[in-house]
């Protein structure tokens, strides 16, 4: 296994992102409570993250029209 355990698709504009600590992991909720996503990540998987993440919003930035 690739340490993804689900497969889901979401599409993300502007919402409430917000976190929570448990131990050495980092539970991250987009949206509500009762209708949102909650995603759980260790550090390695919040730097992937922020790494992936940063590359897409400078790849978008570039694109003329915003689109890839």
């Amino acid at each position: 296994m690739n340490g993804i355990q689900v497969d889901t698709w979401i599409k993300l504009e502007a919402c409430q992102i917000s976190y929570t600590l448990d131990g050495d992991m980092a539970e991250l909720q987009f949206g509500g409570r009762l209708d949102g996503l909650s995603v759980t990540a260790t550090q390695d998987g919040l730097r992937n993250l922020i790494d992936t993440a940063t590359e897409a919003l400078q790849a978008i930035r570039t694109e003329p029209d915003g689109k890839i």
